[in-house]
């Protein structure tokens, strides 16, 4: 469950990241 989570969390930042254009992430 945590490393589902995890996943998913960073599917949303990735996404986020991609609309935004503003804070890269690493």
């Amino acid at each position: 469950l945590s490393n589902s989570n995890s996943t998913t969390i960073w599917i949303v930042t990735s996404t986020s990241s991609s609309n935004r254009s503003i804070t890269p992430q690493q």
